[in-house]
């Protein structure tokens, strides 16, 4: 094929009075440029390869903060973000010096999460049985976007007394906002209604409203929350601060009323977490 292509481009350039001459440049140019093998000619063109350079697209604000420990709950509200899906969350937390609760949480799903509790009152009485406390509870998150969710929570607890056990059913919601495309910044709210069953034929039904904000980074957050309804609550204010598998929290939790709030003491929470 270049020999003729070579040919035809000589015959073009010699004048007519070289034509004669033409078949032995033609001979010479075939010679001096012989066909490439059949492999060659039918193998297809090679082009440069060029790859388009991988960009890293970053988490979603929610999902990078949900990714942190704790994320799931400030000190004792919830938020509306879980466990991680196939990891739990051991904590121990103390209202020093009474109150001490157990609890272990874990990621069902992406958008799950069941956890169970378990707590006690030191009455430092030995004539009666230390109150006692047992849950278990689960969080299912119902929508999420980049920097938001909205999640709907459901408990049993039962509380012991000297003998006597009341139960306490729960059902709440509860949304969570993220302030900026990395979360260092997120606030939640919610609310909860209770019926407390102390084995009398009506149940009490109380409802609890609920506040949390907080800012920092996934290494150290600062958290304030508020809980409680139109006769009282409690607001807390604190710190958490950990690495990506062990945390540490420190709040002082103050009760307060409907009056003036006399009589009622600033408490100390201490807490440790690990993620499993």
């Amino acid at each position: 094929m270049k020999a003729a292509v070579a040919a035809s481009f000589v015959c073009a350039l010699v004048p007519a009075t070289a034509q004669a001459d033409s078949a032995t440049i033609v001979t010479r140019v075939a010679t001096a440029a012989p066909e490439p093998p059949a492999s060659d000619l039918d193998a297809p063109p090679a082009y440069a390869s060029a790859t388009a350079p991988s960009v890293e697209v970053p988490p979603d604000p929610i999902v990078e903060r949900q990714a942190s420990i704790g994320a799931q709950r400030g000190f004792i509200t919830p938020t509306a973000l879980t466990v991680p899906e196939g990891r739990a969350e051991l904590s121990v937390r103390a209202l020093a010096p009474f109150i001490g609760v157990i609890g272990i949480a874990g990621g069902i799903t992406s958008t799950t999460e069941l956890w169970v509790d378990a707590g006690t009152v030191m009455t430092f009485d030995d004539e009666a049985d230390e109150p006692h406390t047992y849950a278990a509870g689960l969080k299912q998150v119902l929508g999420r976007g980049r920097t938001w969710a909205i999640a709907a929570t459901a408990s049993a607890r039962q509380l012991t007394d000297d003998g006597d056990a009341d139960t306490v059913y729960s059902l709440g919601g509860v949304a969570t906002i993220c302030a900026d495309d990395h979360c260092n910044v997120m606030m939640h709210a919610g609310g909860t209604m209770m019926s407390i069953d102390e084995g009398d034929d009506t149940p009490e039904t109380l409802g609890l409203y609920q506040l949390g904000f907080s800012a920092g980074s996934a290494k150290a957050r600062f958290l304030v929350e508020l809980v409680g309804n139109g006769e009282g609550g409690v607001v807390t204010a604190g710190a958490r601060i950990g690495g990506d598998t062990l945390a540490a929290e420190f709040a002082l939790a103050r009760p307060f009323d409907g009056g003036d709030g006399e009589g009622l003491a600033v408490l100390p929470v201490l807490g440790v977490m690990a993620r499993l």
